[in-house]
Order: structure tokens, then sequence, then C-alpha cells
């Protein structure tokens, strides 16, 4: 229905009337889903136990849930998954906890609430790029009306909506030139989910390459740092996010074929060493990184494939990770986020999997399908910028 409902309307340019009508069916449509319980994730239990750790008084950093026996309860802490691990969401992230907990201690309502004002924000933010890029308004049906959306964060309540805001007004004061702010965002972003740390080089280029003065950069840069003062709130215990991530790193793994793969190479050779998988999935990751942000590409086409690399070469790659590049379609329509942010939504069968057995183990067929339709919409991918680029210089050379 949602790819129907594009296709049928992607030649047609909005006008008021009908963006209002977008806007309110997309917002009746996650509306309806707020006081629903999550489905395929029980990430929300620690979003609901870092907020009620604020509440009373202590920082969700120094301490984890298993240390804090003198809160626990009986509807929160026994759902909470590695309760000896602390938090790994940085500041912005625990304040929307705390917000979301005050409204609504014991359930999801009050987070999904506050994800509701960032969505409609995300939504304007992408409306108003899309003229200033002269692009059709009805491309905001690939974000307004995405089932990965809805289902992420509407039902299932995860984070990453929060960092998806920042990034896309990031994207949005970048294109009105608007320096101060879109360093402010970006800096927002990052400490929301620190993996859009990874933007900010390219945001510094793009600026400099827009023939904007160093100097000028250099004195807006203050914006950037201007949010990290939220750090001091959690002063006593911010830097064990660190040791928390560095586990992270080392440990975790879901839904990635090509990690599968490197693995099994690594077997038959006699290694079968998790950790050089994963230096391997890191030195294809910074090489891919390098060779895309020195590209001639578009700022948005720059993030949309430094984004579908980093998925490619991470070693986790859950359904809500892909959101970030919804977000992105409206903007730059690339064949490999449309698909991959439709499929991922199968590898839940690995969580219901998981439900009934007690075992977490990837689907093969559908981590297959997966994977083997990114890597030809990629080919397809690139290959149309090839061929953009080529007619683009014939007709400099006509």
């Amino acid at each position: 229905m949602y790819v129907i409902l594009y296709l049928r309307n992607r030649e047609i340019e909005f006008g008021k009337d009908d963006v209002k009508w977008v806007l309110f069916a997309a917002i009746v449509l996650k509306l309806v889903l707020i006081m629903h319980e999550p489905v395929t994730s029980d990430d929300y239990y620690r979003y609901l136990w870092d907020g009620k750790v604020q509440s009373e008084g202590t920082d969700p950093f120094l301490y984890s849930p298993l240390e804090l026996a003198e809160i626990h309860d009986e509807v929160i802490y026994p759902n909470v998954s590695f309760p000896e691990i602390k938090t790994i969401y940085p500041p912005v992230s625990q304040i929307i906890f705390y917000a979301g907990y005050l409204i609504s201690p014991h359930s999801t309502a009050g987070l999904k609430i506050i994800y509701l004002i960032f969505d409609i924000g995300i939504m304007l933010f992408l409306l108003d790029c899309l003229k200033k890029l002269h692009l059709r308004s009805s491309a905001i049906i690939l974000y307004a009306f995405s089932p990965l959306i809805i289902l992420e964060f509407f039902l299932n309540a995860h984070i990453d909506i929060v960092l998806i805001f920042f990034l896309s007004g990031c994207i949005y004061f970048t294109i009105n030139k608007n320096i101060p702010l879109s360093l402010l965002f970006l800096g927002l972003s990052i400490l929301s989910k620190t993996y859009s740390l990874m933007f900010l080089p390219i945001l510094l280029l793009y600026l400099y390459r827009s023939e904007i003065s160093l100097i000028r950069i250099l004195k807006n840069i203050l914006f950037f740092f201007l949010p990290f003062s939220i750090v001091y709130i959690y002063r006593e215990g911010i830097m064990n996010i660190f040791q928390v991530m560095g586990n992270y790193m080392t440990h975790w793994y879901s839904n990635n074929l090509i990690y599968k793969i490197i693995l099994f190479l690594s077997e038959l050779t006699g290694f079968n060493d998790h950790a050089v998988t994963r230096k391997i999935l890191l030195i294809l990751s910074v090489i891919s990184y390098f060779i895309i942000i020195f590209s001639k590409f578009e700022f948005v086409k720059k993030i949309t494939f430094i984004l579908i690399f980093y998925f490619l070469f991470t070693h986790t790659v859950h359904p809500w990770y892909l959101c970030v590049l919804v977000m992105l379609l409206p903007l730059y329509l690339s064949y490999t986020s449309f698909y991959w942010t439709g499929i991922i939504a199968l590898t839940n069968l690995t969580v219901f999997y998981y439900l009934s057995t007690g075992v977490w183990e990837d689907v093969f067929p559908v981590m297959l399908i997966e994977y083997i339709g990114v890597m030809i919409f990629l080919f397809i991918d690139l290959k149309k910028i090839a061929k953009d680029r080529l007619l683009t210089q014939n007709e400099i050379i006509i």
C-alpha cells in the first residue's frame, strides 16, 4: 500500500491542502498506536528505567540497574535486558527518557507523545527542504507513511527518532545557509546517538566547498559545542558510557551477512576470530567513509551513502537503525535505501523465533534475501550516479 501510494503520486506537486491532509493522516496513523505496548522489542524498559533512575535524583550513567536494588520494582526492572550493564544512551536521549517517564511512568505513552512532536518537526523540515531543493512535495509520502517509521517509533518506541529530528534539522539549516543552527542541531544529534559524529566532517567540508570562509566556519563552531554543556548534568558518571560502548563494539552482533561471510572465511583459514572479523569490517567502513566524504556527491547524497556503507560494514543492523535512511528518502531516492528499509522488517522473525525458543539466531533465508537485494540495488544506484555524471560531463563539453 505504501509503495502504491508513492508511485501514484510521485509525479504530482502537492498543493497546501494536499500537504495538510498528508500530515493529518500521518499524525492519526501514529496517534492511534500511542497507547499500544511494543511488540518486537523490549528496549523501552531500559528507557523507562533510565527515566525512573533520574526521577529518583540519580545519575543513570553511574550505576547499572542491578546495582540500584533500593529502587527495584515489579514492573520495569524485571524486564530490563542486561541489568548488569550501565546505560549506553547519551545525555539528550536521557532527557527524553526522563520527560517520558514523568508523563507516563509505566508505559511508553509518554515517550510516544514526545516522539510525535519530533515526527511533526521532521515532516515540516523535510517539506521545506523539498521546496528549497525544487523537488516535488509529494515525496513527503516516503517518510510520512513509512511502515518502518510507524513500526519502530510508534509501536516499538525506539529512541532513534530524536537523532533523526536533529539530523533533519541540521540538513534543513544547512540548505538554508544557517550555519550556527546547522552546527547546533548536529551537536544535539550526536548527543542523541553518538554515531552522528561521522556527519561532522561531511558538514564542515560541505560548508568549506560552498565558498564559506574558513574564518566564518570557525567563528560559528561554538554553536556545535554549545549543546555539550548538557553533559555537565551527568558529569559524575558520563565517562562510563565509553566502557559500555566498548562492550557493544566487542560483543554485539545482529543481522549482517557480510560479517557472517568474513567470519566463515576466517574459520576456513583456522582463525575463527570474531575480533579479527570486526576489525576487517571497521577497515572496510573507514575506507568507504573517506572515499565518499571526498567524492563530489551532493550533501544529502553523501550522507545517504555514508550511512548505507556504515550499515553494510557494522556488526549490528537492527531494523530501527535504518529509519534514518527513511528520513533521507524524500530528499534523495536511493533504491538501496528504499529496498532495505522495506525488507528489513522481516528480520523481526528472529525476534519471534527467540520468543518461542529462547535462542537468538538470524533467519538465514531472510538475511540472504535482504543482502542480495541490497547489493543489487546498490549496484544500480552507483551505476545511475556514474551515468548521470557522464551525461553532465558531456553537456559541459558540448
